[in-house]
């Protein structure tokens, strides 16, 4: 922990320990247990848990609901425009600003990760989820460079609005210029994949 642990990485360690060495560990362990040699001790001694990794799912035109997903999607359809679902965040960065390379990767996020091009529909009767082809997808990432404080946009104004969850996706962006090499990334997604 003194070299920068944390619960994400306890995580991580955990699935790791799991495929590794067949062991179920649990984050309160790794937590109470923060010098590996204390750590060591208790795989050796723990029960054998043969890992078993998840495997996709055949590709299909839509997909069913999880209980969690059901749940927001109820929730949300209680009170359409509301953002009390919407999960913001914004990270300031020093970098070189290079458009092309941040809606590359962008892309190759919304790629890898189905839940960026999932959308919600429904199909005889039941509400069922559609992931879409990258191509499908209309990047939403706004840039914008303000000229003075009295411009810059609050999180309200950029990217905190409502989402239609018929329609993808469920996330936006927006990338700030500041002074200099530094840029403030605002990101919004849906709780719903999160």
């Amino acid at each position: 922990f003194e070299l920068g642990g944390h619960s994400l990485r306890g995580t991580i360690l955990i699935t790791k320990i799991h495929q590794e060495f067949n062991v179920r560990i649990s984050l309160t362990e790794i937590f109470e247990k923060p010098v590996l040699k204390d750590l060591c001790a208790f795989i050796r001694e723990a029960a054998e848990d043969t890992f078993m990794a998840i495997q996709p799912v055949e590709k299909k035109e839509y997909y069913p609901l999880s209980p969690g997903q059901k749940r927001m999607f109820v929730l949300q359809s209680l009170e359409p425009g509301t953002v009390a679902y919407n999960m913001p965040f914004s990270v300031d960065l020093n970098v070189m600003f290079d458009r092309e390379r941040i809606m590359r990767t962008f892309r190759q996020l919304t790629q890898r990760h189905e839940s960026l091009r999932t959308s919600i529909i429904e199909i005889n009767g039941q509400v069922v989820q559609r992931v879409h082809d990258v191509d499908d997808i209309q990047m939403q990432v706004e840039f914008y460079s303000p000229a003075s404080e009295q411009e810059f946009p609050s999180e309200t104004d950029s990217v905190i609005q409502p989402f239609d969850l018929t329609s993808v996706p469920f996330w936006r962006a927006r990338w700030i210029k500041l002074a200099g090499n530094r840029h403030r990334l605002m990101f919004d997604m849906h709780h719903i994949i999160s």
